[in-house]
């Protein structure tokens, strides 16, 4: 992904506006992360896997003033300042390590979309993402492991069994809208509350 170019960047959103896919998942997360909240105004969010700014053009529109974006790939970046809803971008790959420049309790939320797939953020730093959201705060992500290569089911169980997360729900649901010729593509929506 380091090597992406801005013609890249303009097939990437083209497909998925073709796809659908800020309709169907980027949408139905965000909205599942607003409605966790009472009053999401006051809220602080992070984008992992920010990408163009998707789902911080999402959020912004669904009231959240405080949202923050992470993703590796600085032309990324560049498409989200350009939205002008992030407060901070992070330009860092998301490790186990602590990410340089966020201190522990720091966001209400963090929410992913596209990022938790076999190839590309393992799904072992949910244990960093917990260390940045408050206790209390949420988790939302979208999960799509066909082959069960992220051993999810053993990696989340840890954390609830260790007592550093709550599951809300984990739901199967089409992650983004039919097209013509195009199959399906199923993902788990998954909500953690950090205790």
């Amino acid at each position: 992904m380091k090597s992406f170019t801005k013609k890249h960047i303009n097939i990437y959103d083209e497909v998925n506006d073709i796809c659908q896919y800020r309709q169907s998942a980027v949408c139905v997360l965000a909205k599942k992360l607003a409605n966790l909240f009472p009053n999401v105004s006051s809220k602080s969010v992070i984008d992992i896997g920010a990408g163009t700014g998707l789902i911080g053009k999402e959020l912004s529109n669904l009231g959240f003033q405080t949202i923050d974006g992470l993703d590796m790939t600085k032309i990324m970046l560049d498409e989200c300042k350009k939205t002008k809803v992030y407060r901070n971008l992070y330009e860092t790959e998301l490790t186990l390590s602590p990410t340089k420049g966020i201190k522990d309790d720091t966001y209400d939320a963090a929410i992913s979309v596209g990022c938790f797939i076999g190839t590309h953020i393992p799904l072992e730093t949910l244990e960093e993402i917990t260390r940045m959201v408050k206790p209390g705060g949420y988790i939302v992500y979208a999960l799509k492991d066909p082959d069960f290569t992220m051993n999810y089911m053993e990696v989340q169980g840890r954390f609830m069994k260790e007592k550093k997360l709550q599951l809300i729900s984990m739901v199967l649901e089409k992650h983004r809208l039919e097209c013509e010729n195009f199959e399906f593509l199923y993902a788990y929506q998954v909500i953690f509350k950090v205790l």
